[in-house]
């Protein structure tokens, strides 16, 4: 019990630190490849052809959004020692959802109903009710255009939740507790069969990142070491990944299926290593003072608005798609659709960027739309 004390002592100590500056760049350049990633996947669809077999976008995929749930759980580790559970549940919870009822929920009802009118569709009271569930809350909140903001918040409650029991459970340490309860939660969630499955493939590295802040691992040069070795091997790891599935979805028949058990953990393996990977090269980059004030600061810049700019561009990109496939050139040639691609990011980007701009000078209303 004392140890527990103690721990929970330095615990509090160390939420009062400032908020990294690394994980802000790390973050910008994780937006930039969401964006160019989705600018590669309009252009393609506007051709009737398909990225996901392609090895920008497997390289892509390994990392961009789990290295973001794992910086997410590593500042929440912060907010829970210096807000308390309640408070950070409360922080957590009502933003997200104002944020996927206003982006996600209420365009898809409008959606539904302008289907409706025009396809001359009569419901029943009940049937209007179980489309509405199924089609509209469902995939609003856990599938569709914003199904990471579903899963990040899942994700803090669950951790949160562990938290809370692991300090109240007293016949095993706080930290053995929460380690067992999220081994646990990790196991439940890979076996649903549903759009839970992306809380389960996110899951992992959220409470990596939470347990690299709590034990402070990064600080340890032996640690960055490993991580350092760990990039290597990524290099290694690659040109064995077959696409036979979407790389966040977990397969629940895994039990007792050796092929698959493997498959998930080469591709859990290959997204560590892959997160091992960009963290080393921005660990190095910003040691460079030129480097870090040409290049990092920039994307710091970017990095603490990637929220709004990730809800943003989903429906940007919608409007330059419709833009760019009235004028569209068809081609094969695969350095024109990445130079095209480009430039469509370039507008991309500048645009969310613009935009969010002009909307924080409201300051309720940038609250209101981005949490």
């Amino acid at each position: 019990m004392e140890n527990d004390v103690k721990v929970d002592n330095v615990v509090k100590s160390k939420a009062t630190k400032e908020r990294d500056v690394l994980g802000d760049i790390i973050k910008g350049f994780l937006i930039i490849c969401v964006l160019f990633g989705h600018s590669i996947s309009m252009i393609l669809r506007a051709l009737d052809s398909s990225w996901d077999q392609s090895i920008i976008n497997i390289i892509l995929t390994t990392f961009e959004m789990p290295l973001f749930i794992m910086i997410s759980g590593y500042y929440t580790f912060y907010s829970l020692n210096k807000h308390g559970h309640k408070n950070v549940l409360l922080k957590r919870f009502i933003p997200t959802i104002i944020v996927l009822v206003i982006w996600a929920l209420i365009p898809n009802l409008i959606i539904m109903n302008i289907d409706i009118i025009r396809n001359n569709v009569e419901l029943t009271l009940f049937e209007s009710i179980k489309f509405f569930l199924k089609n509209i809350v469902y995939e609003s909140f856990f599938g569709g255009k914003y199904w990471y903001l579903s899963s990040y918040l899942l994700c803090t409650i669950a951790i949160i939740l562990i938290n809370y029991i692991s300090i109240k459970i007293k016949f095993l340490r706080s930290n053995i507790t929460e380690t067992i309860l999220v081994i646990i939660t990790i196991v439940g969630f890979s076996i649903i069969d549903n759009k839970f499955s992306y809380f389960g493939f996110m899951f992992p590295f959220f409470a990596i990142g939470y347990f690299l802040s709590k034990y402070e691992f990064l600080k340890f040069d032996k640690f960055r070491l490993i991580i350092f070795l760990l990039a290597l091997v990524y290099f290694a790891l690659v040109p064995f990944y077959e696409p036979t599935m979407s790389f966040y979805l977990l397969d629940p028949n895994w039990i007792f299926n050796f092929k698959v058990i493997f498959t998930m953990l080469y591709r859990f393996l290959l997204s560590i290593c892959g997160c091992c990977l960009i963290y080393s090269l921005f660990y190095f980059l910003i040691k460079n003072s030129l480097i870090k004030k040409l290049f990092c600061l920039t994307l710091k810049c970017i990095g603490i608005r990637t929220l709004a700019i990730y809800i943003l561009s989903m429906w940007i990109q919608e409007g330059l798609y419709l833009i760019y496939s009235k004028f569209y050139v068809v081609t094969s040639n695969y350095f024109v659709i990445i130079g095209i691609s480009f430039a469509f990011f370039c507008v991309l980007l500048t645009c969310c960027i613009l935009l969010e701009i002009v909307l924080s000078k409201n300051g309720r209303l940038h609250k209101l739309l981005f949490g």
